[in-house]
Protein backbone atom coordinates (compact mmCIF):
# COMPACT_ATOMS: atom_id res chain seq x y z
CA UNK A 1 0.00 0.00 0.00
CA UNK A 2 2.33 2.32 -0.96
CA UNK A 3 0.39 4.39 -2.59
CA UNK A 4 -1.99 5.60 0.19
CA UNK A 5 0.65 5.82 2.37
CA UNK A 6 1.99 8.31 0.43
CA UNK A 7 -1.09 10.27 -0.14
CA UNK A 8 -1.50 10.54 3.44
CA UNK A 9 1.86 11.97 3.81
CA UNK A 10 1.12 14.31 0.95
CA UNK A 11 -1.91 15.74 2.67
CA UNK A 12 -0.50 15.99 6.08
CA UNK A 13 2.21 18.00 4.44
CA UNK A 14 -0.21 20.40 2.82
CA UNK A 15 -2.01 20.88 5.81
CA UNK A 16 1.05 21.49 8.02
CA UNK A 17 2.03 24.10 5.12
CA UNK A 18 -1.22 26.11 5.68
CA UNK A 19 -1.26 25.47 9.23
CA UNK A 20 2.13 27.66 9.55
CA UNK A 21 1.20 29.91 6.71
CA UNK A 22 -2.07 31.08 8.85
CA UNK A 23 0.41 31.43 11.95
CA UNK A 24 3.00 33.36 10.05
CA UNK A 25 -0.09 35.81 8.65
CA UNK A 26 -1.31 35.76 12.28
CA UNK A 27 1.84 37.07 13.96
CA UNK A 28 1.94 39.18 10.78
CA UNK A 29 -1.19 40.74 11.41
CA UNK A 30 -0.64 41.39 15.20
CA UNK A 31 2.07 42.83 14.49
CA UNK A 32 0.87 45.52 11.59
CA UNK A 33 -1.78 45.88 14.32
CA UNK A 34 1.28 46.69 17.11
CA UNK A 35 2.32 49.22 14.51
CA UNK A 36 -0.58 50.79 13.70
CA UNK A 37 -1.14 51.54 17.52
CA UNK A 38 1.98 52.75 18.02
CA UNK A 39 1.14 55.09 14.69
CA UNK A 40 -1.67 56.48 15.90
CA UNK A 41 0.02 57.17 19.31
CA UNK A 42 2.44 59.07 17.62
CA UNK A 43 -0.29 60.69 15.50
CA UNK A 44 -1.57 61.69 18.87
CA UNK A 45 1.11 62.91 20.71
CA UNK A 46 1.88 65.16 17.24
CA UNK A 47 -2.21 66.42 17.50
CA UNK A 48 -1.34 67.32 20.94
CA UNK A 49 2.36 69.00 19.87
CA UNK A 50 0.50 70.82 17.03
CA UNK A 51 -2.40 71.71 19.50
CA UNK A 52 0.28 73.19 21.96
CA UNK A 53 2.09 75.03 19.09
CA UNK A 54 -0.64 77.00 17.48
CA UNK A 55 -1.62 77.87 21.33
CA UNK A 56 1.45 79.02 21.98
CA UNK A 57 1.76 81.26 18.19
CA UNK A 58 -1.66 82.83 19.20
CA UNK A 59 -0.44 83.68 22.82
CA UNK A 60 2.64 85.07 20.97
CA UNK A 61 1.32 86.92 18.44
CA UNK A 62 -1.09 88.88 21.06
CA UNK A 63 1.62 89.87 23.14
CA UNK A 64 3.45 91.14 20.29
CA UNK A 65 0.09 93.30 19.74
CA UNK A 66 -0.33 94.38 22.97
CA UNK A 67 3.07 95.75 23.42
CA UNK A 68 3.26 99.22 24.41
CA UNK A 69 4.74 102.02 21.42
CA UNK A 70 8.08 103.86 22.71
CA UNK A 71 7.90 107.55 23.73
CA UNK A 72 8.69 110.27 21.23
CA UNK A 73 7.66 107.96 18.34
CA UNK A 74 5.66 109.76 15.84
CA UNK A 75 1.80 108.81 16.21
CA UNK A 76 1.60 105.05 14.16
CA UNK A 77 -1.48 103.75 12.26
CA UNK A 78 -3.70 101.84 13.70
CA UNK A 79 -2.65 97.95 14.01
CA UNK A 80 -5.34 97.01 11.13
CA UNK A 81 -3.49 99.19 8.92
CA UNK A 82 -0.10 98.29 9.56
CA UNK A 83 0.41 94.68 10.94
CA UNK A 84 3.40 94.25 13.34
CA UNK A 85 6.37 92.00 12.06
CA UNK A 86 6.07 88.42 13.36
CA UNK A 87 9.01 88.20 16.47
CA UNK A 88 11.78 85.18 15.57
CA UNK A 89 9.76 83.22 18.95
CA UNK A 90 6.58 83.36 16.74
CA UNK A 91 8.70 82.51 13.54
CA UNK A 92 10.33 79.72 14.60
CA UNK A 93 6.77 77.96 16.39
CA UNK A 94 5.30 78.62 12.66
CA UNK A 95 8.26 75.93 11.48
CA UNK A 96 8.19 74.04 14.03
CA UNK A 97 4.22 73.92 13.54
CA UNK A 98 4.97 73.34 9.75
CA UNK A 99 7.48 70.66 10.12
CA UNK A 100 5.07 68.44 13.06
CA UNK A 101 2.40 69.42 10.36
CA UNK A 102 4.13 67.79 7.70
CA UNK A 103 5.05 64.96 10.15
CA UNK A 104 1.53 64.42 10.86
CA UNK A 105 0.70 64.28 7.33
CA UNK A 106 3.26 61.48 6.83
CA UNK A 107 2.03 59.58 9.97
CA UNK A 108 -1.55 59.55 8.92
CA UNK A 109 -0.08 58.47 5.31
CA UNK A 110 2.08 55.61 7.07
CA UNK A 111 -0.97 54.75 9.47
CA UNK A 112 -3.50 54.82 6.01
CA UNK A 113 -1.12 52.37 4.46
CA UNK A 114 -0.31 49.89 7.71
CA UNK A 115 -4.79 49.72 7.91
CA UNK A 116 -5.19 48.98 4.06
CA UNK A 117 -1.93 46.64 4.47
CA UNK A 118 -4.20 45.45 7.82
CA UNK A 119 -7.11 44.85 6.30
CA UNK A 120 -5.94 42.84 3.55
CA UNK A 121 -4.09 40.85 5.73
CA UNK A 122 -7.19 39.94 8.01
CA UNK A 123 -8.97 39.59 4.39
CA UNK A 124 -6.09 37.45 3.15
CA UNK A 125 -6.42 35.46 6.91
CA UNK A 126 -9.57 34.78 6.63
CA UNK A 127 -9.67 32.87 3.17
CA UNK A 128 -6.80 31.25 4.84
CA UNK A 129 -8.90 30.33 7.65
CA UNK A 130 -11.83 29.41 5.19
CA UNK A 131 -9.16 27.18 3.21
CA UNK A 132 -7.51 25.66 6.28
CA UNK A 133 -11.70 24.27 7.64
CA UNK A 134 -11.87 22.79 4.05
CA UNK A 135 -9.04 21.56 3.93
CA UNK A 136 -10.14 20.13 7.53
CA UNK A 137 -12.79 18.65 6.33
CA UNK A 138 -10.93 17.07 3.01
CA UNK A 139 -8.27 15.71 5.35
CA UNK A 140 -11.36 13.94 7.18
CA UNK A 141 -12.66 12.71 3.98
CA UNK A 142 -9.28 11.41 3.12
CA UNK A 143 -8.91 9.61 6.18
CA UNK A 144 -12.40 7.75 6.12
CA UNK A 145 -11.33 6.86 2.48
CA UNK A 146 -7.77 6.00 3.62
CA UNK A 147 -9.35 3.85 6.52
CA UNK A 148 -12.02 2.36 3.61
CA UNK A 149 -9.62 1.70 1.61
CA UNK A 150 -6.91 -0.16 3.83
CA UNK A 151 -9.82 -2.61 5.18
CA UNK A 152 -10.43 -3.56 1.22
CA UNK A 153 -6.73 -3.81 0.97
CA UNK A 154 -6.58 -6.21 4.13
CA UNK A 155 -10.18 -8.15 2.58
CA UNK A 156 -7.72 -8.10 -0.58
CA UNK A 157 -4.65 -9.53 1.06
CA UNK A 158 -6.98 -12.30 3.11
CA UNK A 159 -8.26 -13.76 -0.10
CA UNK A 160 -5.04 -13.47 -2.07
CA UNK A 161 -3.49 -15.81 0.52
CA UNK A 162 -6.86 -18.05 0.41
CA UNK A 163 -6.35 -17.99 -3.29
CA UNK A 164 -2.67 -18.54 -3.26
CA UNK A 165 -3.09 -21.51 -0.38
CA UNK A 166 -5.56 -23.21 -3.03
CA UNK A 167 -3.55 -22.75 -5.82
CA UNK A 168 -0.28 -24.41 -3.97
CA UNK A 169 -2.83 -27.33 -3.21
CA UNK A 170 -3.61 -27.42 -6.93
CA UNK A 171 -0.28 -27.36 -7.91
CA UNK A 172 0.46 -30.33 -6.08
CA UNK A 173 -2.64 -32.60 -6.73
CA UNK A 174 -1.32 -31.13 -10.43
CA UNK A 175 2.29 -32.96 -9.68
CA UNK A 176 0.93 -35.88 -8.51
CA UNK A 177 -1.53 -36.39 -10.87
CA UNK A 178 1.13 -35.65 -13.58
CA UNK A 179 3.15 -38.35 -11.52
CA UNK A 180 0.71 -40.82 -11.80
CA UNK A 181 0.16 -40.49 -15.32
CA UNK A 182 3.69 -40.50 -16.19
CA UNK A 183 4.03 -44.07 -14.06
CA UNK A 184 0.43 -45.12 -15.40
CA UNK A 185 1.52 -44.22 -19.36
CA UNK A 186 5.17 -46.38 -18.19
CA UNK A 187 3.18 -49.29 -16.85
CA UNK A 188 0.56 -49.04 -19.91
CA UNK A 189 4.29 -49.10 -22.38
CA UNK A 190 5.07 -51.87 -20.39
CA UNK A 191 2.16 -53.72 -20.86
CA UNK A 192 1.87 -52.74 -24.24
CA UNK A 193 5.55 -54.44 -24.62
CA UNK A 194 4.74 -57.26 -22.54
CA UNK A 195 1.35 -57.92 -24.87
CA UNK A 196 3.08 -57.45 -28.37
CA UNK A 197 5.62 -60.33 -26.61
CA UNK A 198 2.79 -62.81 -25.47
CA UNK A 199 1.12 -62.29 -28.64
CA UNK A 200 4.75 -63.21 -30.56
CA UNK A 201 5.07 -66.64 -28.47
CA UNK A 202 1.14 -67.40 -28.73
CA UNK A 203 1.71 -67.61 -32.31
CA UNK A 204 4.90 -69.16 -32.37
CA UNK A 205 3.90 -71.70 -29.98
CA UNK A 206 0.78 -72.13 -32.22
CA UNK A 207 3.16 -73.24 -35.00
CA UNK A 208 4.92 -75.63 -32.58
CA UNK A 209 1.93 -77.33 -31.17
CA UNK A 210 0.59 -77.74 -35.14
CA UNK A 211 3.84 -79.26 -36.08
CA UNK A 212 3.42 -81.42 -32.96
CA UNK A 213 0.03 -82.90 -33.92
CA UNK A 214 1.03 -83.08 -37.52
CA UNK A 215 3.95 -85.26 -36.62
CA UNK A 216 1.90 -87.19 -33.56
CA UNK A 217 -0.85 -88.03 -36.76
CA UNK A 218 2.13 -88.93 -38.82
CA UNK A 219 3.70 -91.06 -36.09
CA UNK A 220 0.42 -92.92 -35.51
CA UNK A 221 -0.42 -93.53 -39.15
CA UNK A 222 3.45 -94.78 -38.93
CA UNK A 223 2.85 -97.20 -36.12
CA UNK A 224 -0.88 -98.39 -37.15
CA UNK A 225 1.27 -99.43 -40.52
CA UNK A 226 3.65 -101.42 -38.72
CA UNK A 227 1.34 -103.30 -36.38
CA UNK A 228 -0.77 -103.97 -39.45
CA UNK A 229 2.33 -105.53 -41.18
CA UNK A 230 2.97 -107.32 -37.95
CA UNK A 231 -0.48 -108.84 -38.00
CA UNK A 232 -0.93 -110.03 -41.17
CA UNK A 233 0.19 -113.85 -41.42
CA UNK A 234 0.18 -113.48 -45.48
CA UNK A 235 2.69 -110.93 -45.31
CA UNK A 236 5.73 -112.51 -46.63
CA UNK A 237 8.03 -109.84 -46.86
CA UNK A 238 10.20 -108.40 -43.92
CA UNK A 239 7.42 -106.98 -41.51
CA UNK A 240 9.22 -103.83 -41.08
CA UNK A 241 10.32 -102.23 -44.19
CA UNK A 242 13.49 -100.85 -44.19
CA UNK A 243 14.15 -97.44 -43.60
CA UNK A 244 10.77 -97.40 -41.64
CA UNK A 245 12.51 -97.27 -38.63
CA UNK A 246 15.15 -94.50 -39.11
CA UNK A 247 11.69 -92.55 -40.12
CA UNK A 248 9.81 -93.06 -37.37
CA UNK A 249 12.64 -92.01 -35.41
CA UNK A 250 13.21 -89.02 -37.04
CA UNK A 251 9.47 -87.63 -36.36
CA UNK A 252 10.08 -88.43 -32.60
CA UNK A 253 13.27 -86.16 -32.68
CA UNK A 254 11.71 -83.19 -34.19
CA UNK A 255 8.20 -83.81 -32.33
CA UNK A 256 10.73 -83.71 -29.33
CA UNK A 257 12.52 -80.42 -30.60
CA UNK A 258 8.52 -78.69 -31.32
CA UNK A 259 8.09 -79.52 -27.32
CA UNK A 260 11.22 -78.27 -26.14
CA UNK A 261 10.67 -75.24 -28.31
CA UNK A 262 6.89 -75.00 -26.74
CA UNK A 263 8.01 -75.43 -23.06
CA UNK A 264 10.66 -72.57 -23.74
CA UNK A 265 7.84 -70.49 -24.70
CA UNK A 266 5.86 -71.56 -22.11
CA UNK A 267 8.43 -70.45 -19.72
CA UNK A 268 9.12 -67.06 -21.46
CA UNK A 269 5.40 -66.42 -20.98
CA UNK A 270 5.78 -66.87 -17.71
CA UNK A 271 7.97 -64.97 -16.73
CA UNK A 272 6.56 -61.79 -18.55
CA UNK A 273 3.32 -62.38 -17.21
CA UNK A 274 4.85 -62.24 -13.86
CA UNK A 275 6.69 -59.27 -14.28
CA UNK A 276 2.93 -57.72 -15.73
CA UNK A 277 1.68 -58.58 -12.04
Amino acid sequence: MPSVRNSNKGGHALFAALALLAAVSLLWAVWLARRVEERSAALARLERENAQLREQAARAGQAAAQSPEPAGDAPRTPPAARPAPPSPAAAEQARALADLEAKLGAASATIADLEARLGALEANLRKVSAENERLTASESELRERLASTARIAEALQTELKSRNERLAQLESANRSLRETSASVSDRLNQLSRASKEIVDINRRREVYLTNLLRRYRELSEQYRAVLLRLNDPDESGPRIPPGELSRIESVVTMAEDDLKQVTALNAQASRILAKMK
